[in-house]
């Protein structure tokens, strides 16, 4: 049995506790390496999968261009973020960053059911909805749908509006 596995570190040098060692206290030198090589990996590993817009730069521009159009939104208007939204989708497909994608697409839609452009909206909520389903994103898929119920009572299509609400929350 292996104790002392506590005692070692996950930086490359040597661990100032020592060596990993049995319970007769027999040293591990490969083992130490090839732990080492696996938290390595692991650390590297883990920081692309919580910090991407760190480790992609494109992912980043276009995560800052769609907090910019939302905030332009807020600010000005559907008229005014519109194009912000435009370059936000832009540079997600750019990235091939699907989720950013999907989430500009969506505002595209919402700033269309604003203009009164209700097929328009339904296009891109459309394209949004499907996405959020391909990337198994739960959340955006219902919102999406409510969007879209949003955009049928609009239209006075009140059953299919109830049906789009009640996908939403299901």
């Amino acid at each position: 049995i292996l104790s002392g596995f506590g005692r070692t570190c996950l930086k490359a040098r040597r661990c100032s506790r020592g060596p990993l060692r049995s319970s007769s206290g027999r040293s591990y030198p490969r083992e130490n390496r090839v732990l080492r090589s696996v938290l390595q990996l692991f650390a590297a590993f883990a920081f692309f999968v919580f910090f991407p817009a760190l480790s992609f730069p494109q992912t980043q521009a276009a995560g800052e261009a769609l907090a910019r159009a939302r905030q332009v939104y807020d600010e000005q208007g559907a008229r005014a973020a519109l194009p912000e939204f435009e370059k936000a989708l832009a540079l997600s497909r750019r990235a091939a960053d699907r989720r950013g994608e999907a989430l500009a697409l969506g505002h595209i839609g919402i700033c269309y059911r604003r203009f009164g452009d209700f097929p328009r909206a339904l296009e891109h909520l459309n394209r949004a909805l499907a996405l959020h389903q391909q990337l198994g994103d739960r959340l955006e898929e219902g919102k999406t749908l409510s969007r879209q119920g949003l955009v049928y009572w609009d239209k006075s299509e009140y059953p299919q509006a109830i049906d789009h609400f009640t996908r939403a929350i299901a």
